[in-house]
């Protein structure tokens, strides 16, 4: 898988991920604002844009690393959690 490749495929996993958050949101019949951690007032649509960005970090990890075929060693985990 090329770079551009991990880039196309993190993205149609993220856009999965973003509007499967926004799905439960509406399954827990979530209303609206919501309260965040912070305690700031958040919309179901910014939990959906921001759900886009849960993997964005690896991107600097590398392709060899995401794409790993068996278990990862502590110092390749360590690298990955990072992100």
């Amino acid at each position: 898988m090329c770079s551009t490749d991990l880039g196309k495929h993190l993205y149609t996993h993220s856009r999965r991920v973003s509007n499967l958050s926004l799905v439960i949101a509406r399954n827990m019949k979530a209303k609206e604002p919501l309260r965040c951690i912070m305690g700031r007032a958040v919309s179901l649509k910014e939990i959906q844009e921001v759900s886009l960005f849960h993997d964005v970090g690896k991107l600097s990890v590398g392709e060899k690393l995401v794409n790993f075929p068996r278990g990862l060693g502590a110092k390749a985990k360590a690298k990955m959690s990072g992100h």
